[in-house]
């Protein structure tokens, strides 16, 4: 059993006024009237319909306006509803504490609370880091398939960090913490040229990925669990050099937690020391509605392994889910569906401005020298 809609709904009016609701109603909110079942119309009141929604208005004989539970109308012209209900004489009341989402509030004739929303619009939702934690969980197994080579990735990414290191910190710094490792694809292959390296994420399938991975190599990383915003409660220690790699500070749903994490970077850092973000110059993207991205068609010993993504946008923000498609000429195909990737679409501009809000003394963007636009922020040294 689910519920799969709703019916109408149901506003109370006090007896005699169903002359004033048709006015309000019909005549200045456009709605049409229909008729009552006859099994109904001896109650009084008036039912409405207009797209994709109905409305029934009900005689109650001790009535009282609802001043805080009310519906809330999709409005195809917010701003000329507003014009013909102020014309009208009828107080309008709007409400911008959700920027994405244009709307106002009104009382009908009898002082019940109204909500009118500009259609498109939607309120963000509210998804925790969780949810995020919990998709790089579950996609850990599959995640050096999204390289078309990880081995020469972790090579070539090194090699680029490297060189960023050297000419932006300076050639001595040889401490680094990976703020967002993932499976290790940066600390793998910074530890491999020499740099004593330590490393933390939120998801912990990921970190014993990296565990296993950097044993493998006989790689001497120290990795934790740890948050981007509270780094300096699970690493005591400064460091030279701090990196965010792969897009992971937008999976960061605000400003505020942006900001905390940066603060946090500078608080982890030596004097001198600086950090180094890599993300997607989301201000250059096509944004809006749902959007298919193509990772990568793998050969297996069996088959083929095939990873898409889908994006689903709302206003700044976009979730992601990864299709896993393992297919085995043996058995039928098998598709896995991991869901839960949110990101906040935060520019290069903002993440500028924020790294210096954090205390860092020398911002750099670099659009071209990493896979992905690069920031660097400096410590003043002491």
């Amino acid at each position: 059993m689910r519920i799969t809609g709703l019916d109408h709904v149901q506003i109370a009016i006090p007896p005699g006024r169903e002359a004033a609701a048709r006015r309000f109603y019909g005549e200045l909110l456009g709605l049409s009237e229909v008729a009552k079942p006859e099994a109904l119309a001896g109650r009084g009141g008036c039912w409405f319909e207009g797209t994709q929604t109905t409305v029934h208005l009900g005689v109650q004989a001790d009535f009282a306006p609802a001043q805080k539970a009310h519906p809330a109308f999709l409005v195809d012209d917010l701003a000329v509803l507003q014009q013909r209900l102020e014309a009208a004489g009828v107080a309008v009341q709007p409400d911008d504490a959700v920027p994405e989402v244009r709307r106002f509030y009104a009382s009908d004739p009898f002082g019940n609370r109204l909500e009118f929303v500009q259609a498109g619009a939607r309120f963000p939702r509210p998804v925790s880091i969780e949810s995020t934690t919990a998709y790089y969980d579950h996609l850990t197994p599959y995640y050096s398939y999204i390289f078309q080579d990880w081995e020469a990735s972790i090579t070539r990414q090194a090699g680029i960090l490297d060189s960023l290191i050297r000419e932006f910190i300076g050639p001595t710094a040889r401490t680094v913490l990976d703020a967002a490792c993932g499976i290790g694809t940066q600390s793998l292959g910074l530890a491999q040229l020499g740099y004593t390296v330590t490393a933390s994420d939120l998801s912990a399938g990921e970190i014993e990925r990296a565990r296993r991975e950097a044993a493998a190599r006989q790689l001497p990383i120290a990795f934790q669990v740890a948050d981007m915003r509270t780094l300096s409660e699970a690493h005591q220690a400064q460091f030279e050099v701090i990196i965010a790699c792969d897009n992971a500070v937008p999976h960061l749903l605000s400003e505020a937690d942006i900001l905390l994490a940066f603060q946090q970077f500078y608080h982890c850092l030596r004097p001198g020391g600086g950090c180094i973000i890599s993300v997607r110059d989301y201000a250059q993207m096509e944004r809006g509605g749902t959007r298919f991205y193509p990772r990568t068609v793998r050969p297996t010993d069996t088959g083929r392994l095939v990873l898409f993504d889908v994006w689903e946008f709302e206003g700044d923000f976009y979730e992601m889910t990864t299709y896993v498609i393992e297919d085995d000429s043996a058995a039928p195909p098998r598709t896995t569906a991991i869901r839960g990737g949110r990101y906040y679409c935060v520019t290069l501009a903002q993440l500028e401005a924020l790294l210096g809000q954090a205390g860092f003394a020398r911002v750099q963007v670099l659009p071209d020298r990493f896979f992905q636009p690069v920031l660097v922020g400096v410590k003043a040294p002491s």
